[in-house]
């Protein structure tokens, strides 16, 4: 880590080109001179920061720079902070992303500068690949976006980091890697298919019997989460028919049975039908004999005789 320490220090020459420029034949115009505007504004506010040892200050107001002027040097300014802030593999980034963009521009002495500090932080930097058969998947790193599936190679700081992957329609999948510096490691994340609770509620009569799926009943309402599939559902109470459906609950839908159960009447009148119509026809079958006429033919009787009986053998 001593050794590390003074290559780390070259980079502070990088923090304002006038210094660099004394060590090297080539000259070009400061940034204090290129840049205008609000970009001028930011540049000079960072400055301010960078000198208070404000450096993730220092750091915004630098990259807010960058992104009005484009002008590639402030991503070495950039990768200072970040060295500063012990960011080793976004220093890294910015380095390698400032060489590409600088090229011949830049002079021998910042080149040498650079090569040195990116080979002073191989060690303290280590190489993820993140593997997800699902494309467009979002990936971030200890909470920090860090883009979208198919990922190129991230440059992580060595020590244990948080990886989470998520998607519309899956469950979101979290890993953690322990990354050694200068070696790579690949993460394979699988994202399964998430299946959303369905809702299902049914209203009944206070006194009704709900039952759903065989779990114990409960009167008048239920109302709960379920997977999403078919359903049972019973709704039962005395004296009245009982309501059975199968119900069949989308993915993540809710949805709302109400249920009014029928009198049952053929158990509460039929009974008493029977009964009258066996009563009635009772009265319908005595009544006929009482009123038919006699088909028996009529005998004349003598005075005080009854056919043979003498009128005073009978009793009234």
């Amino acid at each position: 880590m001593h050794r590390l320490l003074p290559r780390l220090a070259l980079l502070s020459v990088l923090a304002f080109p006038s210094a660099a420029r004394a060590a090297d034949a080539v000259s070009a115009p400061a940034l204090s001179e290129t840049l205008s505007g609000p970009a001028r504004t930011a540049f000079d506010s960072a400055k301010l920061l960078f000198a208070n040892q404000d450096f993730a200050g220092a750091l915004s107001k630098f990259t807010q720079a960058h992104d009005l002027s484009h002008d590639p040097r402030l991503l070495q300014n950039m990768a200072i902070c970040e060295k500063n802030l012990h960011h080793y593999a976004k220093m890294q980034t910015l380095l390698r992303q400032y060489r590409i963009d600088a090229g011949r521009s830049l002079t021998g002495e910042n080149r040498a500068a650079i090569d040195d500090a990116l080979h002073a932080v191989e060690n303290l930097v280590g190489t993820v690949k993140v593997a997800v058969a699902e494309p467009d998947a979002t990936v971030s790193v200890d909470g920090a976006y860090a883009g979208k599936t198919p990922l190129a190679p991230l440059a992580l700081d060595l020590g244990q980091h948080t990886i989470t992957v998520a998607k519309d329609g899956f469950a979101t999948a979290t890993s953690t890697v322990d990354v050694a510096g200068g070696n790579e490691v690949t993460v394979t994340v699988a994202l399964v298919r998430a299946m959303r609770v369905a809702r299902l509620t049914v209203a009944a009569d206070a006194e009704a019997s709900i039952i759903v799926d065989g779990a114990p009943a409960v009167l008048g309402r239920f109302e709960g989460p379920l997977v999403p599939g078919t359903h049972a559902v019973r709704v039962t109470e005395s004296g009245m028919i009982p309501y059975t459906a199968s119900i069949d609950l989308k993915d993540g839908e809710t949805r709302t049975v109400d249920v009014t159960l029928e009198s049952d009447h053929h158990k509460v009148i039929w009974p008493w039908f029977v009964g009258g119509a066996a009563l009635v026809a009772g009265a319908v079958v005595g009544g006929y004999f009482l009123f038919k006429p006699s088909s028996t033919p009529s005998t004349s009787l003598t005075p005080g005789k009854l056919g043979n009986v003498s009128f005073s053998s009978l009793r009234f």
